[in-house]
């Protein structure tokens, strides 16, 4: 095994063990030393993308991030307000530290397993690609769908929005969550749903990118208002919005890369961007607000944009002949990211306290596995879920960050296997469909699926696991296609 594949993890090792080090010791080294981190994981995330790996490069950059905002509240505690939504007899600056140190421990082994795991042989024309040629000829099997069938998709998807919409209780008339009670649909077709609404987008974004004509350009705009407004529709009445988060987040990064090559459209890019910030700062507020205030729904909204800007908390004025700076950190501003810092500081306090799971949540992952209507069928109760669990000890908003889930099955020890394991797991997939002449069916799963990963990262194991057992199932089926072509 070649030197320069040792030298890429044996740096990063370094600079995390600096980490390790200097987190409670020294400001002046450890801030320097986090840039850099931040900057080699840049270019981690940037060579998996380039090698096709697309699963583990969102892990990667979802733990990365956890680890960043744990440590920058870490080093900023004094500056947390105390908001009644947490349990803050959790928050002590013992339980940070491991915190912190623990989400270091979690980003370490997917580094690992991506240099130590990538194939010793030179990499393929077809993955020496730089990411825009990747995705333009991922997206070119779209292509084959014609313009009659994705225009017909695409007045579906506004058709069935704009029926559900209509014919349900929507947030301006009840709060989330109570007036997803009252939908007639339930809950779980809505990734139908939204999927349905993304299709005609990635066909006409498709259709341009290999066949540049007037038509393709006209129904891919068609397209892009329709993104806009069907998933808006959905979500006055469904309101769970992390999906959508992500769904907006990745399609605009999308388009921006693809403007580098003039094939994107960067301001609609920007928009989608700008949606997914909203949809995780300030949503959770305007969804809660909308049906409750007297005030009319354009103060309610005018607030919650507000939510968007970072660091609300900085507010300087000149107090007497010096500047004085507020620098509280309202962690209700960042919801996923803020209960998921809050999942971690609860089980290390368990934890603390000799109260762990003892692997019982990998245990339960078998019966678990069996979807509850087939277990109403067959007459048994499927295990308590851990988020709920958790929630007998303390106080939470929901969700269940993964690394914590695996951290309250008996500390730092077995997360890291845990994150060893899903690594591999993850990186196995990638690297699967990775490869040439997989079903476009197929294809369209992995993708789908990729942005709910990323979301049950910060839901649980257990959800985590259920995209995983959909991935597998996508690789069966296209597995036994490919044996009866062979025969």
């Amino acid at each position: 095994m070649s030197t320069i594949r040792f030298l890429g993890p044996g740096l990063f090792f370094l600079i995390s063990i600096g980490l390790l080090i200097f987190l409670d010791k020294s400001e002046f080294l450890f801030w320097p030393q986090l840039a850099i981190w931040v900057v080699y994981i840049l270019f981690v995330v940037r060579s998996m993308l380039g090698d096709k790996y697309f699963y583990l490069s969102t892990l990667l950059a979802v733990q990365s991030i956890v680890f960043v905002f744990f440590t920058y509240i870490y080093q900023n505690q004094e500056n947390v307000e105390r908001i009644t939504v947490f349990v803050f007899s959790a928050f002590t600056k013992e339980n940070l530290e491991i915190a912190s140190r623990a989400s270091l421990f979690a980003v370490i082994p997917i580094v690992l397993v991506y240099f130590f795991q990538k194939k010793a042989e030179p990499q393929s024309s077809s993955m020496n690609q730089n990411i825009v040629e990747v995705i333009v000829g991922l997206l070119s099997r779209l292509s084959r769908i014609s313009n009659k069938d994705g225009f017909l998709l695409l007045i579906l998807s506004f058709s069935i929005s704009f029926i559900l919409f209509l014919t349900n209780v929507s947030i301006f008339e009840v709060s989330y969550p109570f007036n997803a009670h009252s939908l007639w649909v339930s809950p779980i077709y809505f990734v139908a749903f939204y999927a349905l609404i993304f299709l005609p987008y990635l066909v006409f974004l498709a259709k341009r990118l290999t066949w540049p004509k007037a038509s393709a350009k006209k129904l891919l705009t068609l397209s892009r208002i329709n993104l806009i407004i069907s998933p808006t529709l959905l979500l006055l009445i469904y309101s769970s919005r992390g999906l959508m988060a992500v769904a907006f987040f990745l399609v605009g990064s999308l388009e921006i890369l693809l403007s580098a090559k003039k094939k994107g459209a960067w301001l609609f890019g920007v928009l989608c961007l700008l949606i997914s910030l909203y949809l995780v700062q300030s949503f959770p507020y305007l969804r809660f607000q909308l049906a409750h205030s007297l005030e009319s729904n354009s103060v309610v909204f005018a607030q919650s944009v507000e939510r968007m800007i970072p660091f609300r908390g900085l507010d300087a004025h000149v107090g007497g002949d010096h500047l004085e700076v507020n620098r509280s950190i309202n962690l209700n501003d960042y919801p996923m990211i803020g209960q998921s810092l809050f999942h971690m500081l609860y089980v290390v306090d368990l934890v603390k306290q000799a109260n762990t799971l003892d692997g019982i949540t990998f245990i339960n992952l078998i019966s678990q596995a069996t979807p509850q209507v087939i277990a109403g069928w067959l007459g048994y109760e499927r295990p308590l879920n851990d988020n709920w669990r958790l929630g007998l000890y303390y106080r939470h908003m929901g969700g269940f960050l993964a690394i914590a889930n695996a951290y309250w099955n008996g500390g730092v020890w077995v997360m890291t296997i845990f994150m060893v394991v899903l690594s591999s797991v993850v990186m196995a997939i990638d690297r699967y469909f990775a490869k040439g002449n997989r079903k476009i069916i197929a294809v369209l799963g992995y993708w789908s699926l990729l942005p709910i990963f990323a979301v049950q990262l910060a839901y649980g194991i257990q959800g985590l696991v259920r995209v995983l057992q959909l991935v597998g199932l996508l690789i069966l089926f296209d597995k036994f296609r490919f044996l009866n072509k062979k025969s």
